[in-house]
């Protein structure tokens, strides 16, 4: 195949996949954005249903409690608030695997096929350059064989013109010669001599002019190879810049996706801690339910109390779940026993108490009911920007997380979001770029 036929296919195959890959990096963090939001949505409502749960047993354990003859829920309220939590930390870990699979993926995407992208194109970055200096090279000596060519041309014009007039001097002699021979045959002799030279001087000039037709021929040619070299060198200079500007727009999304890695990571830890909070909780809620089930006799309100308000505790980390956990533990301070036993509550962490650790890290929340477990920004798909790049002042990736967890929360919640709402906040975070 012909070089610089070869070099433009190669040229137009590393656009035609640059463009795949462009479309590819923004197909997977659509992607990305839909599973995990979807997956957020789910993680959000069995975590809603466990602070549910949560609160059911807070219910149950108002006012004075007989541990020797508790509500006859307590048990059933307590098993299903351990399995409420056992799904939520499921769910959580469906979050991190989906973060931590685009995270493989994204890194796969940066070393394996931009990388190859990068390679492919260095190496015909290499072959025209090279090309480009071999026909550059040809140029030059095509120049330098026409000024060769041009001056031997003036040389042979200059050595004809110097033969036909030594052939005009000749025929001249011959001529003179020839008038004299009737009446003196001596002469003959001469004119001899004369027409010999006459015949050579003519060869000469016949020579001398095929040499020059033969040299025009060959400047003629070279000309052609001047300006055909000129059109091969244009036209690979022209596919360099082409190539140099593929070049930088993959140089962009490297960058693009270089950075995205550096979210991702970030993202993951958000997810996972995430996901250990609701795996704490669940811990805290299967041990109590555990005791419940062995012992000899009903847990007493200060251990249903005190796995309550640590779970609010770790619940108080989660924006999302501030809200539900104030309520939590205002029912809890609110319907306390005349012994004050949920303020008495005291743990190594919290020897102050662990009602008021725990309110204070709610805030003005934490001391008052009526907790609507709503979240800040009660229409999160307002904030997305038009364009899909997750706003300014921070990462599209981090700032679609942020929302779908604020997103998710609402969803949890039935009729927080109108259909229009839902399907204007599922189309913002799909169309989130980084």
């Amino acid at each position: 195949m012909d070089p610089m036929h070869d070099a433009l296919a190669q040229g137009v195959e590393l656009k035609k996949s640059l463009d795949l890959l462009k479309t590819q990096f923004d197909s997977s963090q659509a992607t990305y954005n839909e599973d995990q939001v979807h997956a957020q949505v789910e993680l959000a409502t069995a975590t809603s249903q466990s602070m549910a749960a949560l609160k059911a047993i807070a219910v149950l354990l108002r006012g004075e409690l007989d541990h020797s003859h508790p509500p006859a829920g307590l048990k059933p309220s307590l098993q299903k608030c351990s399995e409420a939590w056992q799904t939520a930390g499921t769910d959580a870990g469906k979050c991190w695997d989906i973060v931590s699979k685009f995270s493989v993926n994204t890194a796969q995407f940066h070393d394996a096929q931009l990388g190859n992208w990068q390679t492919n194109a260095e190496n015909l970055k290499s072959t025209l350059n090279a090309q480009l200096i071999a026909t550059n090279a040809s140029l030059q000596k095509e120049n330098d064989t026409i000024t060769s060519l041009v001056a031997h041309q003036g040389d042979l014009n200059g050595v004809l013109t110097s033969l036909q007039s030594k052939l005009a001097d000749t025929q001249h002699q011959y001529d003179t010669a020839e008038e004299v021979t009737s009446w003196f045959p001596v002469a003959w002799l001469a004119l001899q001599a004369i027409k010999a030279i006459i015949d050579s001087t003519s060869h000469a000039i016949e020579d001398t002019k095929e040499q020059i037709t033969q040299t025009v021929d060959l400047i003629t040619n070279s000309r052609q190879s001047i300006v055909d070299a000129q059109l091969h060198a244009a036209q690979l200079t022209d596919l360099i810049a082409q190539q140099a500007a593929l070049a930088s727009e993959e140089t962009d999304l490297m960058a693009r996706c270089q950075s995205l890695l550096g979210t991702v990571e970030a993202a993951q830890r958000d997810i996972a801690a995430v996901k250990d909070d609701r795996l704490r909780a669940e811990d805290l809620v299967a041990r109590c339910a555990a005791r419940a089930d062995l012992a000899s006799s009903e847990l007493t309100k200060v251990n249903y109390g005190t796995m309550l308000l640590m779970v609010a505790e770790v619940a108080a980390a989660d924006d999302t779940l501030r809200p539900a956990a104030a309520d939590l533990v205002a029912e809890l301070a609110t319907h306390d026993d005349k012994a004050d036993s949920i303020k008495g509550i005291k743990t190594d962490d919290h020897p102050g108490g662990l009602l008021a650790a725990v309110q204070a890290k709610l805030g003005p929340q934490g001391v008052s009911a009526g907790g609507s477990g709503s979240v800040p920004n009660p229409h999160p798909e307002d904030t997305a920007p038009a364009d899909g790049s997750g706003g300014t002042g921070g990462s599209g990736l981090l700032t679609s997380l942020a929302l779908m967890r604020a997103m998710a929360a609402r969803m949890a919640t039935p009729g927080a979001l109108t259909a229009e709402q839902n399907a204007k906040a599922m189309l913002a975070i799909r169309s989130f770029r980084f």
